[in-house]
């Protein structure tokens, strides 16, 4: 199994940190900012043995890699069978559309409020909320079967399909409210 920590700092390690030490998966962290500090600090932190993207070893036993290269993490997610997006315990979630996309069950922290996607994602079941470490350790084992994903994925594919034409939507919108906008500013000039 392989789990992303998608777009994750410091603050989201307290809940990862016991699965983060599992053999048995081989985890994909992604640092939020990948500037050699942060990258440094976060490795020290996970304290398990890891390698970093720039310096890939294929002889390397870690089940750690760290991707200190900014550019990869949608292509990662072709990859993954479950993903963790980070922030949710800071300033608020990263972007859980783009592991929707790929169908993945998706965990994040508290921190989700004001996303149209993530209150979705969450009451169709795609998404977990995570509080604690308990509550990413119940993620993992509820989602490591295969049927399980796939339900997980088609509710994805579903939801993708009935938001269709959502930008479409919007910019009518904002066309109309532009355009109104104008006709008063024309009318109130003369």
């Amino acid at each position: 199994m392989t789990v992303i920590y998608a777009s994750i700092y410091a603050s989201d390690l307290p809940v990862l940190e016991t699965t983060l030490k599992r053999k048995d998966i081989f985890h994909i962290v992604v640092p939020h900012q990948v500037d050699k500090a942060n990258v440094d600090y976060l490795r020290n932190k996970i304290g398990s043995p890891s390698y970093l993207w720039t310096h890939f070893d294929a002889q390397s036993s870690a089940n750690i890699l760290v991707v200190d290269a900014i550019g990869h993490l949608f292509d990662l997610y072709a990859y993954a069978d479950l993903v963790y997006v980070g922030g949710g315990f800071q300033k608020g979630v990263h972007n859980t559309l783009e592991p929707a996309v790929f169908g993945l069950p998706i965990a994040f922290g508290p921190r989700h409020q004001g996303f149209v996607e993530t209150r979705a994602f969450l009451e169709s079941g795609i998404a977990t909320a995570i509080h604690k470490t308990t509550d990413f350790e119940q993620f993992i084992k509820q989602n490591q079967s295969k049927e399980i994903r796939k339900i997980i994925s088609g509710k994805s594919s579903q939801y993708f399909q009935q938001n269709q034409g959502s930008l479409d939507h919007i910019l009518a919108w904002i066309e109309q409210y532009y355009f109104k906008s104008r006709q008063k500013n024309d009318h109130n000039q003369v």
